[in-house]
C-alpha cells in the first residue's frame, strides 16, 4: 500500500464530459482520463478510481477505465432526478459496478438539498454534497452546508443529509402561529409603539425580536435575510430609531395576514 488506507477513491477528472460541445474538446478530455486511470491503477492498486462525470451519458461511455462509476446530478425535478437515478443504476447493474453519485444540490439550478438528497436516499444510491462549506468566495452563494463557525444557512439540509425531511404529502398541517393570539398582541403592541411620539428603544427591540421569533419559528416569510438577524443587526449597533421604526412596520405587515378571526 502506497497510499494512506483511508483514501476512498482517487477521482481523476472533474466533469470532462462538461459542456458537452464541441465534442472534440471532450473526446480529448477523455483521453486524458484514460491516460491518468491507467497511471493510478499502476502506482496505487489497493485503491479505486473514478471519474466525475458531469452525465450519465460520459459515465457509460467511460465505464470500461473506473472502478466505480460516478455521475452528477442538478436536475430541477423529482422526476429528472429519478430518471437519471433510474439509468445509471441500471448499467451499474448491469456492468457489475457500484456507484456513486458526487455531485449534488444547487440553490440557483433549483435542485433543492433536500429534494435531491431525498431521491438519493430513496432509491439507496450513495452521493456526495457539493459542498459541504459555504465559502466566501467561489461557490458559496450558491453551495454549501456549514459555515466556518458551524451554523448553517439552511437547517433542512442539515436534517436532510441525517435522513429527515420536509412533509409534502397531502395530510401536511400547517402551523398556525397566532392560535394562542401572540401575532394579533405583537401587532397591537407595534401599532402602539409607532403612535408613540417618544417610543422606548429597548422596548421597540423587543416588539421587533418577538415578532421576529414568530416570523420564524411560523415560517411565515422567506429565510434569505432571517427576521432575526435583523433585529440583531439593530441590537449591536448604535441607536437608529429610523431603522427600528421601519423594521417593526415591515414586521407587522408580514404578520397581519396571519392574524387568527376572532370565533
Amino acid at each position: 500500500q502506497i497510499y494512506h488506507p483511508t483514501f476512498a477513491m482517487w477521482d481523476v477528472m472533474n466533469e470532462p464530459d462538461y459542456p458537452q460541445v464541441p465534442r472534440e474538446r471532450v473526446l480529448r478530455n477523455f483521453e486524458n482520463c484514460k491516460f491518468m486511470s491507467k497511471a493510478f491503477h499502476e502506482l496505487d492498486p489497493a485503491t479505486p478510481v473514478t471519474i466525475g462525470m458531469a452525465f450519465v451519458d460520459g459515465m457509460i461511455e467511460m465505464a470500461d477505465y473506473v472502478d466505480v462509476l460516478q455521475f452528477h446530478d442538478y436536475m430541477q425535478t423529482r422526476e429528472q432526478i429519478r430518471n437519471n437515478i433510474a439509468r445509471a443504476k441500471e448499467f451499474a447493474a448491469k456492468v457489475n459496478k457500484p456507484l456513486i453519485n458526487g455531485e449534488i444540490g444547487c440553490i440557483a439550478r433549483a435542485n433543492p438539498y433536500d429534494i435531491t438528497l431525498q431521491e438519493h436516499m430513496n432509491a439507496n444510491v450513495g452521493w456526495y454534497i457539493w459542498e459541504l462549506m459555504i465559502v466566501r468566495q467561489g461557490w458559496g452563494t450558491v453551495h454549501g452546508v456549514f459555515y466556518e463557525d458551524g451554523s448553517v444557512r439552511d437547517p433542512s439540509i442539515a436534517a436532510a443529509i441525517m435522513g429527515y425531511f420536509r412533509k409534502r404529502t397531502p395530510d401536511i398541517l400547517p402551523a398556525v402561529a397566532d392560535n394562542e393570539g401572540w401575532i394579533t398582541r405583537i401587532t397591537d403592541r407595534s401599532n402602539e409603539w409607532l403612535k408613540n411620539s417618544e417610543p422606548d428603544w429597548n422596548d421597540g427591540l423587543d416588539i421587533a425580536e418577538t415578532a421576529a421569533h414568530l416570523l420564524e419559528s411560523g415560517e411565515l416569510v422567506a429565510m434569505r435575510i432571517p427576521p432575526t438577524q435583523e433585529v440583531e443587526m439593530l441590537r449591536q449597533g448604535e441607536v437608529n430609531m429610523k431603522a427600528l421604526k421601519e423594521l417593526i412596520i415591515k414586521f407587522r405587515n408580514q404578520l397581519e395576514p396571519y392574524i387568527k378571526p376572532a370565533s
